[in-house]
């Protein structure tokens, strides 16, 4: 997805970097998202800076770029 659940963006993302809620009806969207899905996996972007959250298997992407079968970054 483009944004990160709600959820995410106020408990994780934002304790390490401080964003104002800029898409927020995209977030509370996803949240509900968040609470159905069943994903080995959760990649996003939107938020100018890379990041993992590894109790919610979120990669947030922005310069790096990773390979989807290994998790490893591509040079």
């Amino acid at each position: 997805s483009h944004a990160a659940p709600e959820s995410i963006v106020r408990n994780e993302i934002n304790a390490a970097h401080k964003l104002l809620c800029l898409d927020c009806e995209a977030e509370k969207f996803l949240d509900k998202v968040l609470k159905k899905a069943v994903y080995k996996r959760w990649y996003c972007g939107h938020y100018h800076f890379d990041m993992v959250i590894p109790e919610h298997r979120m990669t947030v992407l922005y310069q790096n770029v990773l390979d989807i079968k290994t998790q490893n970054r591509v040079k």
